[in-house]
């Protein structure tokens, strides 16, 4: 119980520290360095995340290239070999070369995790294959090259180290090493290792049939696996729980555990395989209790979800056997023939309990020379394992050989084996008797330290009563601080809260002062332009309507005096019909331009047309072509042509200009004016805007549009403006 706390208190610390995903993700991305892309890869090989662990483990083996890093190159390619092994669940030919290149990399260099890692998954290779002394060499290595007991990898070499010498037949060797790695996986809070142990631990004992030691290691399995939520494996342990109490000879639990393991499974809604195991694991002890009709049930339910050959092989075993005690002997040799097949397929040798069913079969047939020679090969069997040792479930063997010898008439034997079936019964028992007194003497060993923990409870209690008394006064002065703290930050966050709401209405009247503002100068804007224009109108009638009629009578009277004053008068009536002529030009400039039945293309395009310039003098204009000016609204267009008009009139009178340039575009929405000359252009620093210039800026405004003015001494202006197509 304490190490399971000792772990979790370890890992919620440790979670505490831990980098999350996002921040290994933003390093990696921003050094590109083949360490850090091979730290987000290990963050993924925890998480089981095998897809982003292969996408950061290829980024990493191609960064440590480039760098020429052979440590890196090797991490990302134990990385790769893990990702291998999750996609087909088996030491593919890619896995075996991935690990024998990471191997070759990372042995030249000083001995590290990495290379201890390394070798241990090659090990892991070995002790599959059966291989246990190539996988101990292996081991050892790892246990080496690895830089302190600190490394949380050493749990699990360890335990491999146990898993080897269980499966060599040497458990002295098997408890040494798996003790010394619960011992480093408890420091490194390894819960992994931790489980591996508990359960090497459990099936020596189980073989020891020490069974009450090996339900201990079992049920701290079961704790481990519940606190990590790894409900698979909590259904794999009660399995072999169910199996313990099965050859414990208690059925009754056996089948308690079974029915837990099926629960759970069909609770999380586990893999049908891990529901068929724990089908297949119920079997057995029903059958023992004679519950044939549930065994049978139970084992067709698992037989469907069945690969593995020797799993596959108990189901049908289990299958001829309950059929049979049923009665109905025609399934029995159905399954049992299965069973035979399934052992030719697999390659797999006949087993002793295959042998005991088969004389059992025959002695209930009164085939005593077949059933002598079946229970004979079964006992061969047995004793060639590499135990030795024979079990309870062997004294039926011996008392149905009695029996087949009887019905021989061949009492000796018969005699010789009822001798060793009393034998074995002898020491089973003494086996119980031992198993008694152990448990009577834990009994009173924890009768005895609970009388004196009682002892220990009653002198501390008063300790203990002052103590919390202690506590509650010191519980009730923090209370009460917090409390005033609480008050008084409520307080400030009141303040708070009210200070902003009333910055928030500040702040909201000053932008409806500021709006109001803009609005009421775009009014006045447009009041002093409508004005502007007004005055422009009633000018243009008086130079058209008065100013140029007098000129025209003048001009009439002149000519009237043409005989007496002769050429002096041709010259005069040309000048002043050529004074006529500008008049006029300037009235219909000064007169409004009429977007009725012309566009702002148009309208520029005449106007550019029919400028008076002086000598030497050139206007060109351009505009966007394939565009329908149509779009752009009469509002925009008097004020673009308006400030053309400006423009062109400021550049005429001032800027000496040879050359003068006006361009109408559209972008997007925005309609483009560009009006360019190459005359002296002026410092706009340090020049003062005139009307022409603060007219146009009005104007421009007036249509919620932009300008910028372009100019350096002696390099020409340019004027762009930029306004919505509609207003």
């Amino acid at each position: 119980m304490k190490t399971t706390l000792l772990i979790l208190l370890s890992i919620f610390t440790l979670n505490l520290f831990a980098q999350t995903e996002t921040e290994l993700v933003d390093q990696a991305n921003k050094s590109n360095k083949a360490k850090d892309w091979n730290e987000l890869a290990a963050y993924y090989s925890d998480q089981r995340n095998a897809e982003s662990q292969l996408i950061a483990a290829d980024k990493a083996y191609n960064k440590a290239v480039e760098e020429g890093n052979k440590i890196e190159q090797g991490r990302a390619l134990i990385y790769q070999s893990e990702c291998e092994l999750a996609k087909y669940k088996k030491y593919t030919d890619r896995y075996i070369s991935l690990l024998q290149q990471a191997e070759t990399l990372l042995k030249k260099q000083s001995p590290s995790i990495d290379l201890a890692l390394c070798y241990h998954k090659i090990s892991q290779i070995h002790n599959t294959k059966g291989e246990h002394n190539e996988a101990l060499v292996y081991l050892f290595k790892a246990i080496e090259v690895c830089p302190s007991e600190e490394t949380k990898q050493l749990g699990s070499i360890y335990c491999d180290l146990g898993y080897s010498y269980l499966y060599k037949g040497v458990p002295d060797s098997t408890k040494i090493y798996t003790l010394k790695a619960i011992d480093i996986a408890t420091v490194n809070c390894d819960t992994m290792a931790l489980t591996v142990g508990y359960s090497t631990l459990g099936i020596v004992s189980k073989r020891e049939y020490d069974y009450a030691k090996a339900l201990e290691y079992y049920l701290k399995c079961a704790k481990l696996y519940e606190s990590q939520k790894e409900w698979s494996r909590l259904v794999v342990n009660w399995c072999n729980i169910a199996v313990l109490y099965t050859e414990w000879g208690k059925n009754e639990q056996a089948i308690e555990f079974g029915h837990k393991a099926l629960n759970l499974c069909k609770h999380y809604d586990l893999p049908h395989e891990t529901l068929s195991r724990a089908s297949l694991i119920l079997g057995a002890p029903l059958v023992a209790e004679k519950r044939y009709r549930e065994a049978v049930n139970t084992y067709l339910q698992a037989l469907s979800g069945l690969e593995v050959s020797y799993m596959k092989r108990s189901c049908l075993f289990g299958l001829a056997t309950a059929y049979y005690d049923l009665g109905i002997r025609d399934s029995s040799r159905y399954y049992l023939q299965a069973l035979e097949e399934e052992f030719s397929v697999s390659k797999a040798k006949l087993t002793d309990s295959y042998y005991s069913f088969k004389g059992y079969m025959a002695l209930k047939e009164n085939k005593f020379n077949e059933a002598v020679n079946y229970y004979e090969e079964s006992l061969n069997i047995q004793k060639n394992k590499k135990s030795g040792v024979l079990i309870g479930k062997d004294i039926s063997i011996y008392t149905n050989l009695v029996k087949a010898y009887l019905g021989l008439h061949n009492y000796k034997k018969a005699l010789e084996y009822q001798q060793t079936a009393f034998d074995l019964q002898d020491t089973i028992n003494q086996r119980k008797h031992k198993e008694l007194l152990s448990e009577y003497y834990a009994e009173f060993k924890t009768a005895e330290k609970e009388l004196e923990i009682t002892r220990l409870e009653m002198k501390q209690q008063e300790t203990r009563f002052r103590s919390v008394m202690i506590f509650i006064t010191l519980a009730a002065v923090v209370i009460l601080l917090i409390i005033a703290l609480l008050y008084t930050r409520l307080q400030r966050l009141k303040k708070e809260r009210e200070a902003t709401l009333l910055a928030q209405r500040i702040e909201q009247k000053d932008n409806e002062f500021a709006q109001l503002q803009q609005q009421t100068e775009k009014r006045l804007t447009r009041k002093y332009i409508e004005g502007l224009e007004t005055e422009r109108e009633r000018l243009a009638k008086e130079l058209h309507d008065d100013v140029c009629n007098s000129i025209w009578a003048l001009e009439m009277k002149v000519e009237s005096l043409k005989d007496t004053m002769g050429e002096t008068a041709t010259n005069e009536i040309k000048t002043l019909s050529s004074i006529r002529n500008r008049v006029r030009s300037i009235s219909h400039e000064l007169m409004p331009p009429v977007f009725q039945y012309a566009t702002i293309d148009e309208m520029l395009d005449d106007f550019i047309d029919h400028l008076q310039l002086p000598a030497l003098t050139k206007a060109s204009y351009s505009s966007t072509k394939d565009y329908d000016w149509n779009r752009v609204s009469p509002e925009v267009g008097f004020e673009l042509y308006r400030v053309a008009q400006e423009a062109i009139s400021n550049t005429l009178k001032y800027a000496d200009a040879t050359e003068i340039r006006v361009k109408l575009s559209v972008d997007d929405k925005t309609i483009v004016m560009a009006i360019e000359d190459n005359g002296k252009g002026f410092d706009i620093d340090n020049h003062k805007a005139g009307i022409g210039l603060h007219t146009i800026k009005q104007r421009i405004n007036s249509i919620n549009g932009k300008v910028e003015i372009y100019s350096q001494s002696q390099k020409g202006t340019k004027i762009i403006t930029k306004t919505s197509i509609e207003l």
